[in-house]
């Protein structure tokens, strides 16, 4: 038996034709494994934070400083707020996430709720608060998204407003290839540590290995295999639920890039995980977000202290210092 929490648009941009609509779907499978998506919604209306969306197993939280592109995506209202999965800043504007992230299944009782969907910066939001929300004004599914077989479970968010002096990640438009394999990718998540576990809403990242690919997927899996050749699906790292639409990272020479976007895997996590490809949709994406980026060296490394170079120029006094020369 396996099972997807899936889900679609909130508001319909302008000149936008199309809304996608799923349901939760409970399917059939012949045998193990089990999949789980990576985000699951409980508890409404009033809750804090969520008790069973995919999250960082066995990993390392993450200090303010590290991966602050990676941003929680949830629900606020009137000082209350509710987390459901994860996501990447990829232009001041956009977030890059899953599909069934936001489907009506999810999206609409936050709403019902009196919630206004929004997205949050920080590093352990559920026990220190958020350092910064901008409201969500768009959502893009793409629109071969299948909720039999997750393909395509890749969306965008359009913010009401830019992040200011904000980090974005660039993306990866190399094509996978056998090379890949067996390379190590960095997860990132605001999730739970174990299926059982409640600890949602603390950034946390871990490093696991691709082991394969397919069109849609990366494969992620870190446990031993089976004489026949099949994994025994004991992996000790991984993602689980409310790391959906979070990314997967490959570090180049020029930092990292997001090469996955979470998606689904076995249950209980850590299992096998199967996460969206990101350089199968550069052109897609490139459809919606006026400028992307996809080679770590043009993003500048400090954006968080733009502000503080800005008072650099106030040593531009110092070519006062000149004209006192002159004087």
């Amino acid at each position: 038996m396996f099972w997807a929490f899936i889900w679609a648009f909130f508001s319909l941009p302008a000149g936008a034709t199309e809304i996608l609509q799923y349901e939760l779907a409970e399917l059939e499978q012949p045998g193990p494994p089990s999949f789980v998506h990576i985000g699951e919604i409980v508890d409404l209306p009033r809750f804090h934070k969520i008790a069973s969306p995919l999250g960082i197993v066995n990993g390392t939280k993450a200090s303010s400083s590290e991966f602050p592109a990676v941003v929680l995506l949830g629900g606020y209202s009137n000082s209350y707020y509710t987390f459901f999965c994860s996501g990447t800043l990829i232009h001041e504007k956009w977030v890059l996430t899953a599909s069934h992230c936001l489907t009506d299944d999810v999206i609409d009782p936050i709403q019902d709720a009196g919630y206004q969907l929004t997205v949050f910066w920080g590093s352990d939001i559920v026990n220190n608060g958020y350092v910064d929300k901008i409201n969500m004004s768009a959502i893009y599914l793409h629109s071969s998204y299948d909720d039999t077989n997750w393909e395509n479970d890749i969306a965008l968010i359009e913010l009401t407003s830019t992040k200011a002096n904000g980090d974005i990640m660039a993306l990866n438009d190399d094509s996978l290839n056998s090379g890949w394999i067996n390379e190590t990718l960095t997860y990132v998540g605001f999730g739970i540590t174990s299926s059982s576990a409640d600890d949602s809403g603390t950034k946390r990242w871990v490093d696991t290995t691709l082991v394969n690919y397919d069109s849609y997927f990366v494969h992620i899996y870190d446990g031993t295999w089976n004489t026949s050749g099949y994994p025994n699906y004991d992996s000790t790292f991984g993602t689980c639920q409310g790391d959906s639409g979070g990314p997967g990272l490959y570090e180049t020479a020029n930092g990292y890039t997001v090469a996955s976007v979470v998606s689904h895997g076995t249950t209980p996590c850590p299992g096998y995980g199967y996460d969206t490809r990101v350089d199968k949709y550069i052109t897609w994406i490139d459809g919606y977000v006026p400028t992307i980026v996809t080679d770590p060296a043009l993003i500048s490394p400090d954006t968080d202290t733009d502000t503080d170079t800005d008072t650099d120029t106030d040593t531009d006094t110092d070519s006062d210092s000149d004209v006192d020369a002159d004087t």
